[in-house]
């Protein structure tokens, strides 16, 4: 009599919990654990890839948190990481900001542009271009100039790190030690990559 009894209440609770996740399912989205949820059914229906990353923002978030991290939170590229941290962050004392150019990256993370629109009115939500591609073509020589003030055998080191193009990282070394700026700037200027991101400025159309 006592096992029936058991099987019964553990059955009771196993409906419950079905009948509590349909709820939430067909529910309008309106915490940041809600949002949360729906990211982490995203993963787990069609993006495995992504849940490397989402336990390391875990990790980094909550150290941030354990020491009473507050003020100003900036966030230059959104997602995964943002509705996580409006989960582990007190809002009232973090003040979320994300930049992000391709907002729309929301409608699969979240699973709906209804979502995408509630989330991002509960943060600060920069979604367009904030530096000018003028701009970044007049940065690049002073941060070019600031780089060759270091030692060139230490800025050779970090950049056999980033550089997998051999002939590339060869010309970078040499103009890095005659301390050519101008001819440093051309290398990124004239790089394949550079000319994706001018089409990139021309054409960008964010929601």
């Amino acid at each position: 009599m006592f096992l029936v009894n058991l099987n019964m209440l553990l059955l009771i609770r196993l409906f419950l919990h079905r009948m509590r996740l349909f709820i939430w399912g067909i529910s309008p989205k309106v915490t940041s654990l809600d949002f949360y949820g729906e990211s982490i059914r995203s993963i787990s229906g069609r993006w495995e890839t992504e849940l490397g990353p989402v336990t390391t923002y875990h990790a980094l978030f909550d150290v941030l948190r354990q020491n009473n991290f507050s003020g100003n939170f900036v966030e230059l590229g959104g997602g995964y990481s943002t509705v996580l941290a409006t989960t582990i962050f007190d809002t009232r004392r973090v003040r979320i900001t994300s930049i992000d150019a391709f907002p729309e990256k929301y409608y699969r993370i979240l699973n709906s542009r209804k979502n995408t629109r509630l989330f991002l009115r509960s943060i600060d939500a920069i979604n367009e271009i904030t530096v000018s591609l003028d701009e970044v073509r007049k940065a690049l020589p002073v941060i070019v100039d600031r780089i060759i003030e270091y030692d060139n055998d230490d800025v050779e080191r970090s950049l056999k790190s980033f550089v997998l193009d051999e002939a590339i990282l060869e010309r970078l070394v040499f103009f890095l030690k005659a301390g050519d700026v101008n001819s440093i700037s051309n290398v990124y200027l004239e790089h394949h990559a550079f000319e994706a991101d001018v089409g990139f400025y021309e054409h960008f159309d964010a929601i």
